[in-house]
């Protein structure tokens, strides 16, 4: 009777787990896996499109207090030298990402456009709006038919008494965060981590250092979990023919 009776309970649980659903998606965890897999197909057949950091409001600021009517003359050479740097400082940081993604990331296609599309990118506008390796707008580059996911920062709090933990997000077409089982997100340096490391390049930007951290994480998750669960029952199910 007492052996019947754990039988049951252990049914029970089994069932309860996997009809079990996760409270953002609503989804059961067998749902969940199959989107993951579907994802991460689309991914690989797909484009991580990058979004650059364009520093418009900024560089907007300093364009309009340089040529402020009424300056003396010190101080529109000194907003002028500060528009200057930061313009220089922009093109560095821009290559310098677009390089690393290059060296580091592998598992998919990538595109680069400016963080100013991503209004365009959200309305389903996916041409136009990409950068050629001159870092120029090239109007014949476009996504085509093929599935595009995203790149967002933030912060992932997993215990409510500890602090958030900057992370990197990865984001499907309609810009919905991707969510466990699919390798999501991966943890990144902070710039005083990036400038204390004895293996950042002196010639590379603190932004570029942690967009490659980043590129080469997402690389080695993505494409883990793509020869886990893709590769793996392929090879089995060509063993079982």
């Amino acid at each position: 009777m007492m052996r019947r009776l754990i039988c049951c309970l252990l049914v029970l649980c089994c069932l309860t787990a996997l009809q079990a659903q996760d409270e953002k998606t609503g989804l059961s965890k067998e749902a969940l896996k199959e989107k993951a897999l579907k994802d991460i197909v689309a991914l690989q057949n797909g484009v991580l499109i990058v979004r650059l950091p364009s520093k418009h409001k900024k560089i907007k600021e300093l364009t309009r207090l340089s040529q402020s009517e009424g300056l003396s003359k010190k101080k529109r050479k000194r907003f002028e030298k500060t528009l200057k740097t930061a313009l220089a400082e922009k093109e560095r940081e821009e290559r310098d990402i677009v390089n690393v993604y290059k060296k580091n990331y592998f598992f998919s296609d990538l595109l680069f456009t400016y963080d100013t599309s991503t209004v365009h990118l959200k309305e389903g506008h996916y041409s136009g709006i990409f950068l050629n390796d001159s870092l120029e707008i090239d109007p014949t580059i476009s996504v085509g038919d093929r599935a595009c996911f995203f790149i967002r920062m933030g912060s992932l709090q997993k215990n409510k008494n500890a602090p958030g933990r900057r992370v990197a997000f990865m984001l499907d077409q309609n810009f919905e965060t991707l969510q466990d089982p699919f390798p999501y997100y991966v943890k990144t340096v902070s710039f005083s981590d990036a400038a204390l490391s004895p293996f950042k390049p002196e010639a590379l930007s603190m932004a570029g250092f942690r967009a490659g951290h980043i590129a080469k994480r997402f690389d080695s998750w993505l494409s883990y979990f793509y020869k886990m669960n893709i590769e793996k029952k392929e090879e089995e199910a060509e063993e079982d023919q």
